[in-house]
């Protein structure tokens, strides 16, 4: 009895979650975020939403942190979140009749993987490069260049 009381202790323990997102942003900068748990462990992630004019000259800007809160396992949460400054960023020529998202792309860029893995040390870079002036493509595009220069 004690014995299957300590192996169920040790199973419910197992586990991690699995938290992806799906994030929805007006014109105005307006948006939220869904982070559902496919997992079977409960847990939350952060991260920023990364904001590029992919039209003309390339230009990124960072939203402050965005975090899940937590999420339980087979469960959604929904942050909301407010983009400052896309009407400059994004801005249109009215005389097309053009939508903010033919200029602009956005996405939410997370710290949930591990700062050891490929894609936690390429997202971490990513957000440095940002943070520095840098716009999207270009930093993505060099930091997968450093990260393979650096594991040969």
């Amino acid at each position: 009895m004690l014995r299957s009381l300590i192996i169920l202790l040790l199973l419910s323990g197992c586990g991690k979650a699995n938290i992806s997102n799906n994030c929805i942003m007006n014109g105005f900068g307006a948006g939220y975020c869904n982070f559902t748990n496919t997992g079977n462990r409960s847990g939350s992630i952060c991260g920023q939403i990364v904001l590029t004019r992919t039209r003309s000259e390339c230009k990124s800007q960072l939203s402050e942190v965005i975090c899940s809160g937590k999420v339980e396992e087979k469960s959604t949460s929904k942050i909301e979140f407010n983009m400052i400054g896309i009407g400059e960023l994004c801005k249109t020529d009215d005389e097309d009749q053009e939508s903010w998202k033919d200029v602009c792309s956005f996405e939410f860029v997370s710290d949930q993987y591990s700062k050891d893995s490929y894609r936690g040390k390429l997202e971490a870079c990513i957000l440095r490069c940002i943070s520095a002036g840098e716009c999207y493509p270009n930093c993505e595009r060099s930091c997968k260049e450093q990260i393979d220069k650096e594991s040969k």
